[in-house]
């Protein structure tokens, strides 16, 4: 008996030992989200700058040693683009044939099996994603999450996301990105008739940091939502949260700081230019930013759902503004309603007067919405040539006997040729696959009219071309 106790005794502590090494093996990954306009320039260039391993003699990054944010092979760089800037050619550029994107790879491999802690790395065009988005940063999220093998560990990967408050602060902080470089006035960018769907684009992805937070949420990744005005209003610096409260790196307990780094704040972007939206009254502005807040408790109510299901976790850092307005007693389809963009876009669109450039149908106010007075029928939506848009369903049994049509002539035509497919349809169909090709070199290299800067808050680092790229 006593043999056997001491038997099963030592086995158990061979199993212990095994999944301790095991446990002690797996690395974390972070990754940082931005999104747009909310700082995220000086969150990418901090870590960037001091998350470099263990290097002797090196005291800046002492605190950081057991993290490193990976480095990435210049030879394949774009020029005028920092190195901190570099993961965003894995959104810009999804091809893993692109040599830049090959590059990226092994950085980030090599700095995830060299660490002993975890790799953090990121950047704002990650919040490219949803139905909207010309841009897919969601699956350049995945591709990094599976090069490192975790996949299968998604407890191991954590999204940090920037929720930057007052939310049309941040509205307002994207459109002066987006007409950067002119003298266009808030009116102007709302009204202007060609590029409706842009701005209903960025009210979905670069002014929507909780949809980032709830898709990682469905990937079953952690979720650390950094709020900005709480972290403000307690004198601290975003970038220094995320290492001491999400990384655990070495901190000074009474204030919060980085080790080494007290005070230390990276602003590389200072301040905002002269844009302000005149054409709003503050009590305009109040009920833009309740339609904004809104929309937050449309997610929130999903989020925490999630949370509850224990698919992932979900943390807010220095919570002060998020979710204290929401009503309970404000039915929950009005929320919901409010994940759709072009409605939200709306509400906006109402509180200006844009002429006769506006949709057939648009709330009278704000206040229309939030009554659940006007919502969005399920009809797709376009822009008319006279500036307005008209609502278009969709004829799917046209294209069925259209298809049905052309199957019929050329199944006629391969018999009447005796089985074999006529030499004239192959030419054929090389020169439009040749077109279709052209089409799609020139519709990446035009992108679209809007321009967002990669860099938030002020004089950009570095812009791209097209609203993105």
């Amino acid at each position: 008996m006593i043999a056997n106790a001491l038997f099963s005794m030592l086995l158990a502590a061979a199993f212990l030992g095994v999944a301790t090494a095991e446990d002690a093996s797996k690395k974390r990954l972070v990754l940082f989200a931005g999104p747009h306009r909310s700082g995220s320039a000086s969150v990418e260039e901090f870590f960037q700058r001091y998350c470099k391993g263990a290097v002797k003699g090196d005291k800046e990054s002492f605190a950081l040693r057991f993290w490193k944010w990976p480095e990435v092979s210049q030879e394949h760089a774009k020029p005028g683009v920092p190195p901190y800037k570099v993961f965003q050619n894995l959104v810009l550029e999804p091809s893993m044939k692109d040599p830049l994107n090959v590059d990226i790879l092994a950085g980030i491999k090599d700095a995830y099996e060299t660490t002993q802690d975890g790799v953090i790395l990121g950047t704002e065009l990650f919040d490219q994603m949803g139905a909207y988005s010309q841009y897919d940063g969601m699956a350049a999220m995945k591709r990094i999450v599976d090069h490192v093998g975790l996949t299968n560990d998604p407890a191991m990967v954590t999204v940090v996301v920037n929720y930057r408050a007052p939310r049309f602060e941040h509205w307002e902080s994207v459109w002066k990105g987006s007409v950067e470089g002119t003298n266009r006035t808030y009116k102007d960018f709302m009204c202007h008739t060609r590029q409706y769907h842009e701005k209903i684009e960025l009210l979905s992805t670069a002014a929507n940091p909780l949809q980032i937070a709830l898709e990682s949420q469905k990937q079953g990744w952690n979720v650390a939502l950094m709020d900005m005005q709480g972290i403000e209003e307690n004198n601290l610096d975003v970038a220094h949260t995320i290492a001491c409260n999400v990384m655990d790196a070495k901190c000074q307990q009474s204030d919060g700081w980085v080790n080494n780094h007290a005070d230390e704040s990276i602003h590389n972007n200072e301040g905002e230019d002269g844009h302000s939206v005149f054409e709003l009254t503050n009590e305009q502005r109040l009920k833009a930013e309740e339609l904004l807040l809104a929309r937050d408790c449309g997610y929130g109510a999903m989020m925490k759902e999630l949370e509850a299901s224990g698919i992932a976790d979900f943390e807010i850092h220095y919570e002060s503004s998020l979710w204290k307005n929401c009503d309970p007693n404000l039915s929950s389809s009005v929320y919901a309603n409010l994940l759709n963009p072009e409605l939200v876009f709306r509400g906006l669109l109402s509180q200006l007067e844009c002429g006769n450039v506006i949709y057939d149908d648009m709330p009278k106010s704000i206040d229309d919405i939030l009554s659940g007075k006007f919502t969005l029928g399920k009809h797709s939506t376009s822009v008319s040539s006279s500036g307005k848009v008209s609502h278009k369903k969709k004829n799917h049994h046209m294209f069925f006997w259209l298809f049905a049509l052309v199957g019929l002539y050329v199944g006629m035509s391969i018999y009447k040729n005796n089985g074999r497919v006529p030499a004239a349809w192959i030419a054929s169909a090389n020169n439009l696959r040749l077109g279709a090709q052209e089409m799609i070199t020139r519709g990446k290299l035009r992108g679209s009219s809007i321009q967002l800067e990669t860099v938030d808050r002020g004089q950009p680092s570095t812009s791209l071309s097209g609203q993105f790229a």
